[in-house]
C-alpha cells in the first residue's frame, strides 16, 4: 500500500537436507548397519516431529541429541556435514521482500509450488540468507499462538485482559502462580511445555519475573555447558568487582552472562559508543578475526583505564583483568540472549501460569477446544491427564442427549464435559447433527434413532461404531448389544427382499423372518420385507450385554487416547496395562492405569523380570512390589548413579 504494486512479493525458500535426510545419506555412504541406520532414523524422526509441532518460541529448545541414544551421538554429529544440501525450492512460509525498486526487473520472480498444498505462488528469486547478506528488507508475518490463546481464555472467563503492569502486581509473591512451574503443571504454559524443560523448571523453581526471564534465557541450547550451575543456584562471580557489579542485579545477584545487554553495558563502560555496541556483539559472535583484533585492543585500553582509576589498581593488574573480561565476552557472545526478548517470553509464560492457577476450568476448556480443532488429539489427552492430576478436574462423559459439540465446563462438578471432536474420525458436523436430533425428538426406541441418523446426518458406519464402542448409546442398551445391532441394522434396513443366505450369515432364524415377510416360491428369498418392524422386534429380542471394564478401558484408549473409567471397589493394586514400549536391551516401559483412582503410572520392568513373567497390553495385573531406584548412565564403561529416580516393577500377578 505504501510503495505501490510490484514492490512486495513472497520470498523463495530453498529446502535443504535436515537431520533425518542427512543421516540417511551418511548411513548409506558409509555402509552403516541397516538396523542401526533404521533405529537412529526413527529416533531422528521423533525429533523432527517434535520440532514441527513446537511453537516458534519453543523450536530452539528441541535438541536433536535428546532423542538419539548416546551411543550414536558421534555418528549423528558426523552426518551433520550433509545438512544444508539444497533439495528443493518453495515459497517462504512467512517472509516477504519489501523493496522500493522494481522487484520483477531488478531482482526477478519465479513460480514456486508448495509440496503440501500444491498451490503455485509467484516468489522473488531472493532467499532469506541472501537478503540478510546484501541488506534487503525481509518482512516476516508470524502468528503467535500463545497470544491468541491467552485472549480467548480472558474472553471465556469474562474479565478484561490484564496489562503487563497489572499482571506484574498480581504474580508478585503469588505462590499459586509460581507453583505451576515448581509442580510441573506446564502444559499450555509458554516456554516450559516440553517435558525436559518442565523438569528443569521444577528443579529451578522460578519465584519472580526476573528469575523466570533468566531461566528462559538460560535454557537455550548454547548455554548448556554451564546451565547446571545456574539451575543449582550456585554462587558465581568473576572476582572482578567492577565487572561483577555491571552484571549483577538485586533479583539476580550472580554474574551469569545471559543477555546481550550485559555485554553491551560492559563495552559502554570501556568507552565504546552505545550505537556501536550491538555491531561489535555481532562481529564477535560471527568470529570475524580482523574486526575482533582491533576491538580487543580498544577494549583493553578503555576498560583497564576505568578500573585502574576506580579501584586504584596497578596498570599491569588492570590490563590482566581487562584481558580476562574480554575472554569472557568472547565466550559469552555466542549464547547471549536479548533481555527484552526473554522478558517478553517470560510475560507470555506468566500470563499462562496466572490464568491456569486461578482459572483452571476456563484454561483447560479453551486449550482442549483449540487443540481439538487442530486435530491434535494427543495434546488433548495430555491436558486431560494433567488437569485431573493437578487440579482434580474430571471429564464428563460423551453420551447421546448431552451437548458434546465442544468442551464445556461444569463448575459445580469441577469437570469439563467431553467433546465428540476428541474422538478419532469424528467431526464437528457429525456432533452438531447428533445434538440436534437429541433436541428435536425424545427417542423411546433405538431403531427410530438409527433411522434418523442414517437419513438425516452425515454420520457413517465407522463413526457410529466408534460412538457405540464408548457407550454413547448406553441409555438404550449395553454397548456390546448396540454394536451387534448396528451390524444387523446395516444389513436389513431398507431391504425389501432378503436372501436366505444373508439371513443365515447374520444368525437370524427363519421363524423371525417369516413374521415380517413372505417366502418366495423357491424358498430362497423373503419378499415384502417389513424392515422397521423386524428391526424393532429383533432389538427387543436381543439379550442386553454391557461392556466389561476391560472393554471400556480398551475402547476409550483406542478411540480417545485415554480412559476415564473408575471403579472405586477395585483393589488399589489392580491396574490395566495401557501401553508397553521396549528398548534395544529388552527393558519394558509400562504405562498402567489404576482403576480405583483413575491415575496413570509409568513403570519400568527389566528384561529378566519380564521374561520370567510375560505380560501384554490391556491385561489386568496386580502390582505386588514397586521399587523406586536411582537411574544409572554408562560413562566411560562405568555405570554412574544419577539424582533422578524411576519406579521399577519387580513383582506382579495376572488378574483374570
Amino acid at each position: 500500500k505504501i510503495l505501490g504494486k510490484g514492490h512486495a512479493y513472497p520470498m523463495i525458500a530453498f529446502g535443504t537436507f535436515r537431520a533425518k535426510s542427512a543421516w540417511q545419506m551418511y548411513a548409506k555412504a558409509n555402509d552403516i548397519d541397516f538396523e542401526v541406520a533404521l533405529r537412529v532414523s526413527n529416533q531422528i524422526d521423533r525429533y523432527e516431529t517434535e520440532l514441527t509441532y513446537a511453537s516458534e518460541d519453543d523450536k530452539d529448545l528441541v535438541d536433536l541429541y535428546d532423542y538419539v541414544d548416546k551411543d550414536y551421538h558421534k555418528l549423528v554429529s558426523e552426518s551433520e556435514k550433509y545438512q544444508g544440501i539444497t533439495s528443493d525450492r518453495k515459497p517462504h512460509p512467512c517472509g516477504y521482500l519489501i523493496y522500493d525498486g522494481n522487484i520483477k526487473e531488478e531482482i526477478g520472480l519465479i513460480m514456486c509450488r508448495s509440496e503440501s498444498t500444491k498451490k503455485e505462488t509467484l516468489t522473488t528469486v531472493l532467499d532469506g540468507d541472501t537478503a540478510e547478506r546484501y541488506k534487503f528488507l525481509k518482512n516476516d508475518l508470524l502468528k503467535v499462538d500463545v497470544v491468541l490463546l491467552v485472549d480467548k481464555i480472558y474472553e471465556r472467563i469474562g474479565i478484561e485482559h490484564h496489562t503487563i503492569r497489572e499482571l506484574s502486581e498480581l504474580i508478585e509473591g503469588n505462590d499459586k502462580v509460581w507453583n505451576i512451574y515448581a509442580d510441573g503443571l506446564t502444559l499450555g504454559v509458554n516456554q516450559v511445555e516440553k517435558e525436559s524443560t518442565a523438569q528443569k523448571a521444577m528443579r529451578y523453581k522460578p519465584e519472580n519475573i526476573s528469575e523466570l526471564t533468566a531461566f528462559i534465557a538460560a535454557i537455550r541450547p548454547s548455554f548448556q555447558s554451564i546451565y547446571s550451575k545456574f539451575e543449582a543456584r550456585e554462587d558465581f562471580e568473576y572476582g572482578i568487582p567492577v565487572f561483577d557489579e555491571l552484571i549483577q542485579t538485586p533479583e539476580m545477584p550472580n554474574s551469569w552472562i545471559l543477555y546481550q545487554e550485559q555485554i553491551m553495558n560492559t563495552l559502554q563502560y570501556a568507552g565504546f559508543p552505545v550505537d556501536e555496541t550491538y555491531g561489535i556483539l555481532k562481529a564477535i559472535a560471527g568470529k570475524k578475526p580482523k574486526v575482533i583484533a582491533k576491538l580487543k585492543d580498544r577494549f583493553i585500553d578503555g576498560f583497564s583505564c576505568k578500573i585502574a582509576e576506580s579501584d586504584n589498581l596497578l596498570p599491569e593488574d588492570a590490563k590482566r583483568m581487562s584481558d580476562s573480561v574480554w575472554t569472557i565476552i568472547e565466550n559469552s557472545s555466542q549464547y547471549g540472549f536479548n533481555a527484552s526478548h526473554a522478558y517478553s517470553y517470560a510475560f507470555d509464560s506468566a500470563y499462562c501460569a496466572f490464568l491456569k492457577s486461578h482459572y483452571p476450568l476456563e484454561f483447560y476448556e479453551v486449550m482442549m477446544e483449540e487443540y481439538s480443532k487442530k486435530g491434535d488429539k494427543d495434546k488433548v489427552m495430555e491436558l486431560k491427564k494433567e488437569m485431573k492430576l493437578g487440579f482434580g478436574i474430571s471429564t464428563g462423559e460423551i453420551r447421546f442427549g448431552l451437548d458434546n459439540r465442544g468442551f464445556r465446563l461444569d463448575r459445580e462438578k469441577n469437570q469439563i464435559n467431553e467433546s465428540i471432536l476428541s474422538l478419532k474420525f469424528l467431526n464437528y458436523k457429525a456432533s452438531e447433527q447428533l445434538y440436534e436430533l437429541s433436541q428435536d425428538r425424545q427417542y423411546e426406541c433405538f431403531v427410530d434413532l438409527m433411522v434418523d441418523i442414517k437419513e438425516k446426518t452425515v454420520v457413517n458406519t465407522r463413526q457410529l461404531n466408534i460412538l457405540a464402542s464408548i457407550d454413547y448409546f448406553k441409555d438404550f442398551a449395553g454397548g456390546r448389544k448396540v454394536m451387534r445391532f448396528i451390524d444387523i441394522f446395516n444389513e436389513f434396513y431398507g431391504g425389501k427382499q432378503i436372501s436366505q443366505k444373508k439371513m443365515q450369515d447374520c444368525g437370524i432364524i427363519e421363524s423371525d423372518m417369516i413374521r415380517f415377510s413372505r417366502i418366495s416360491d423357491s424358498g430362497k428369498t423373503f419378499m415384502d420385507f417389513q424392515d422397521i418392524s423386524f428391526l424393532k422386534y429383533y432389538f427387543d429380542k436381543m439379550e442386553d450385554e454391557p461392556f466389561t471394564i476391560l472393554d471400556r478401558v480398551r475402547n476409550e484408549i483406542e478411540h480417545m487416547g485415554y480412559t476415564s473409567v473408575i471403579n472405586e471397589d477395585m483393589h488399589k493394586d489392580i491396574a490395566v496395562i495401557t501401553e508397553i514400549d521396549v528398548n534395544r536391551w529388552g527393558t519394558r516401559f509400562l504405562t498402567v492405569y489404576r482403576l480405583n483412582t483413575g491415575d496413570y503410572e509409568d513403570l519400568k520392568v527389566t528384561r529378566r523380570a519380564f521374561e520370567a513373567n510375560p505380560i501384554e497390553g490391556f491385561e489386568f495385573i496386580k502390582t505386588i512390589l514397586i521399587e523406586n531406584k536411582h537411574k544409572k548412565r554408562k560413562v566411560n564403561d562405568e555405570w554412574i548413579e544419577l539424582d533422578e529416580t524411576e519406579d521399577i516393577l519387580t513383582k506382579w500377578n495376572r488378574v483374570v
